[in-house]
């Protein structure tokens, strides 16, 4: 399981609407990391890894729901050698 904690801040940066240079770079590093997480989600998803992307004041709720999950999910089944 992998919990990802989101930053706010990242988010308004990613999203805003920059006025200087500095925060048209700031935007596209906040957006570089967005989608940089997005697509360690995407991988780690689909090698069988639940993942989990939350803000702080929910961090404690979706990390224990998540993991709590994780016991209704059906398993999969492995053979044995020999």
């Amino acid at each position: 399981m992998l919990v990802n904690l989101e930053d706010p801040q990242v988010g308004r940066l990613a999203w805003g609407s920059p006025q200087t240079p500095p925060a048209a770079f700031a935007k596209v590093a906040a957006m570089e990391i967005l989608l940089a997480n997005r697509r360690l989600a995407r991988e780690l998803s689909r090698a069988g890894v639940l993942t989990v992307s939350t803000s702080a004041d929910r961090l404690a709720l979706d990390a224990l729901d998540a993991y709590l999950s994780l016991f209704q999910r059906p398993r999969a089944h492995t053979r044995r050698a020999g």
